[in-house]
C-alpha cells in the first residue's frame, strides 16, 4: 500500500475515513470472530483481554517488554496501567470492521518491541485532562489528510482540542523511541489504512 502524504507525527495531525468512503461504525466487544484463529491474535494483542475479561497482571508481566514492566512498577500501579492499556487497545479493535482486525494485527505484531512498547506506555495513561487547542492552521492541514476531513467533522467544534491532545500523544511516543524506532513508528503509520488510522486517532481522543 502506498504511504499516505500525511504530516508528520512530531507535528501533531492524524486520520479517517476518506470522502466518498462511509464511516466505520464501532463493532460491539462481545462481536464474535468467525475464524478461531483470529479471536487468538486479537486477544494476544490486547494482552487476551476479550470483552469484560482481563489477564490477570501476574501473567502479562511475563508478556510485555522489561523496561515497560519496570516503569509500571516504578509508578505503583502495574495492575492499573495494564488496565488501561488493555481498554485502549480494545477501543481501537472494536472500531474497526471484523474483517480489517486480522491484518492491523498482524503488521503490529511485526513491529519492533520498542515501538510497540512505546505505544503501550502512552496508552496506558489516558488522553489529556487540559490542553490548549491548537491553531486554525494544524486544523486545516489535519483536515487535508485523507481521513482528517471526516474527524474534523464528525468533531465540529471539539476538533481544534482534539487535534492538540492527537499531536500532544504522538509527540510523547516519540520521545520514548531511538531515532530508528521512530522511523519504523512513521513508517507503518503512514501505511495504515484510513479506517484503521481513524480508530487511532478516535482511541487517542477518547480513551
Amino acid at each position: 500500500m502506498a504511504p499516505v502524504d500525511r504530516p508528520d507525527w512530531d507535528e501533531g495531525v492524524a486520520l479517517v475515513p476518506t470522502e466518498g468512503a462511509s464511516a466505520v461504525e464501532p463493532v460491539e466487544p462481545d462481536n464474535v470472530f468467525a475464524d478461531p484463529d483470529v479471536e487468538r491474535r486479537y486477544r494476544t494483542l490486547v494482552s487476551r483481554r476479550m470483552s469484560k475479561a482481563s489477564l490477570p497482571p501476574t501473567e502479562a508481566r511475563s508478556m510485555l517488554e522489561p523496561t515497560l514492566v519496570a516503569e509500571w512498577d516504578a509508578s505503583g500501579g502495574f495492575a492499573a496501567r495494564l488496565a488501561k492499556a488493555q481498554e485502549s487497545a480494545i477501543a481501537i479493535l472494536d472500531r474497526l470492521d471484523p474483517t480489517s482486525r486480522p491484518d492491523f494485527i498482524a503488521v503490529f505484531d511485526g513491529l519492533p518491541a520498542g515501538v510497540r512498547s512505546a505505544l503501550f506506555a502512552e496508552i496506558s495513561l489516558g488522553s489529556s485532562g487540559s490542553v490548549r487547542g491548537a491553531s486554525k492552521t494544524d486544523v486545516v492541514r489535519f483536515a487535508s489528510m485523507p481521513e482528517g476531513r471526516e474527524l474534523v467533522g464528525e468533531w465540529g467544534h471539539r476538533a481544534s482540542r482534539h487535534v492538540a491532545i492527537i499531536r500532544d500523544r504522538i509527540g510523547r511516543i516519540l520521545k520514548r523511541m531511538s531515532a530508528d524506532y521512530a522511523e519504523a513508528a512513521t513508517a507503518w503509520f503512514e501505511t495504515l489504512p484510513s479506517n484503521q488510522a481513524a480508530a487511532i486517532y478516535r482511541m487517542l481522543v477518547a480513551n
